[in-house]
């Protein structure tokens, strides 16, 4: 059962961050370190669209896990441990297609 309140809570911050990005009138950013000004971004709401998208698709991962939990609690580890080293390089490669998209250079 803590495995499932632990996923569900990683899905929720995930779920709501997506909707917050997506609703923002600034461009998103992957990290706290990474400052994209508005004036590289060709068009902002569909660049916070995508990286929303992005954001809310991992949390059903989180919400899979927890799910899991139920059936085998073991699956759910699994899927928390790939999310945690996987899904870093998936997001941060979506990321990087998503700049290739709508960032001008």
């Amino acid at each position: 059962m803590r495995y499932l309140v632990i996923m569900w809570t990683g899905a929720a911050v995930y779920f709501i961050a997506g909707i917050y990005i997506m609703k923002s009138r600034k461009p998103a950013r992957l990290s706290i370190f990474t400052e994209i000004p508005s004036d590289r971004v060709t068009d902002i709401a569909a660049y916070n669209r995508e990286v929303g998208k992005m954001w809310r698709v991992l949390s059903a991962v989180f919400f899979a896990g927890g799910i899991a939990e139920g059936f085998k609690p073991a699956f759910s580890l699994l899927i928390f441990a790939l999310f945690c080293t996987l899904g870093v390089g998936v997001s941060a490669w979506r990321q990087s297609k998503i700049e290739e998209k709508y960032l001008v250079r």
